[in-house]
């Protein structure tokens, strides 16, 4: 039997600027959602419900975020300016 690796194909309600702005330094940089998870210590699943939509950081988080990848703060509360297929959809194409 093979097994089937499970991507999520749809976005959240707060999908945000900031939301898309992350996906996209992360892509470029090559970044695994572990390897930022571990930098920005988040909790495990925390970071996967941002990068999805179902919830905006917190202050300290966005913060954090902003230092390490230049998303500003301001950018979780703001419409994404352009779209944005998740990875899941770059993979399936």
């Amino acid at each position: 039997m093979t097994k089937r690796k499970r991507w999520r194909l749809h976005k959240g309600d707060t999908f945000s600027e900031g939301t898309r702005l992350l996906w996209l330094r992360l892509l470029a940089d090559g970044w695994t959602v572990q390897r930022a998870r571990v930098v920005l210590g988040c909790a495990e699943g925390a970071l996967n419900k941002i990068l999805y939509g179902d919830k905006r950081p917190g202050l300290r988080l966005a913060l954090s975020i902003e230092q390490h990848f230049g998303v500003p703060a301001a950018a979780w509360r703001a419409e994404p300016t352009a779209p944005f297929e998740l990875p899941a959809h770059m993979e399936v194409a």
